[in-house]
């Protein structure tokens, strides 16, 4: 069983230790770090712990979210295929014009445009695209059916890290305005929403000298809000919504490590990533005895090669509860991120002690990352 723990692009490892040796083997001429995510097998995480696996699993959490901030979750079943089906609709609906579609341009030149839904761990809401037309239509069963492996391998997934970190907490994680206590991680994700988006990205050609000589990220760095994120790998896509597999990059995904080495992420197709978010600071690692999550500062370029393409990818951000109590305002999580919609600048977001993304406000996070 211990050999089913560590995964990295070429088969399994069974160590920590030889994983962050290969990694410091991978540097890179710009002196950033190759890296791909620990992975941990759905199967592992499904099956009957017996006290040896769920220590072995326990460790893979601690240095995966405690250094690199980052894990996978990979051998889910028909998830590959689900996932590029999901992305693929997508952008067939997306090119039917849909209303309730938002398009913004990014600093580099990028332009995206977004479908969304709020959701949480018992309920999934169907995506509010607002079509009806057959592309949507059909669409919206295979998304569905996507999202809910998505939410299956979550909750597995939760339910082991809360139950990891358990005994090492002192006290309740978080309290409400009317006394209710959240002892466990379990209990904080599972009454919290979820904001789930599905973003298509294309670099016209016009902006190719933009990114190729002033190397502006798409998405800056920063750390997203809320307990953790979650997101696939993306898929290239034509103009007619068909796949294109392509040895052109869809882009960097940078992120820095706990020690600040910055890593150039590389995804296996069939993964669910997995990233603590700066909320975790909130209730999380200040109530730790031990070893505390790293929320990693992450960032995104867009590929200047790919001007005839889109770049479809799908993210989740599990949120806080609203009725929760922020310590440091005294404000609930609801009342936060209903004021940081308004708010403008990062002093603005300091006294609220909101500690969100840390270079962007609520608003550009939902429609940004």
């Amino acid at each position: 069983m211990a050999n089913k723990f560590f995964k990295t692009a070429n088969g399994f490892v069974t160590t920590p230790a030889v994983l962050r040796t290969l990694a410091l083997l991978l540097v890179q001429p710009d002196h950033t770090v190759a890296f791909s995510p620990i992975a941990v097998d759905y199967h592992v995480l499904i099956a009957h712990q017996t006290p040896e696996t769920q220590h072995q699993l326990w460790e893979t959490f601690k240095v995966s979210l405690g250094v690199d901030g980052m894990i996978a979750i990979r051998g889910i079943p028909g998830f590959q295929k689900l996932r590029e089906q999901a992305l693929l609709g997508a952008h067939a609906c997306m090119a039917q014009a849909p209303p309730r579609m938002q398009s913004v341009t990014l600093p580099d030149g990028t332009y995206r445009q977004t479908l969304a839904a709020v959701s949480s761990a018992f309920s999934e809401q169907a995506i509010d695209h607002g079509s009806e037309s057959d592309a949507c239509r059909a669409w919206s069963e295979t998304s569905d059916r996507f999202r809910q492996a998505i939410g299956t391998s979550l909750t597995a997934f939760v339910k082991h890290l809360s139950r990891a970190f358990g005994d090492d907490v002192h006290g309740p994680l978080l309290q409400s305005v009317t006394g209710k206590s959240y002892n466990t991680l379990e209990q904080v994700v599972r009454s919290g929403e979820r904001l789930e988006h599905f973003h298509s990205y294309n670099l016209p050609e016009v902006f190719k000298p933009l990114t190729d000589y002033e190397g502006r990220d798409t998405i800056e760095f920063h750390v997203d809000q809320g307990v953790f994120i979650a997101f696939v790998p993306s898929v290239l896509v034509d103009a007619l919504s068909k796949p294109v597999y392509s040895s052109k990059p869809h882009g960097t995904f940078k992120l820095k490590s706990a020690d600040g080495t910055e890593k150039d992420v590389h995804f296996q197709p069939d993964s669910l990533i997995i990233m603590p978010g700066d909320g975790i600071n909130h209730f999380f690692n200040a109530r730790r005895k031990g070893l505390t999550f790293h929320a990693p500062p992450h960032a995104f370029q867009m590929s200047a090669s790919i001007p005839e393409l889109h770049r479809l990818w799908y993210g989740l951000m599990q949120l806080l509860p609203a009725d929760a109590k922020n310590e440091e305002s005294g404000l609930t999580y609801g009342e936060i991120r209903s004021r940081v919609v308004g708010l403008t600048t990062s002093s603005e977001e300091t006294s609220l002690g909101l500690g969100c993304s840390r270079t962007l406000t609520e608003r550009e996070l939902m429609s940004n990352c």
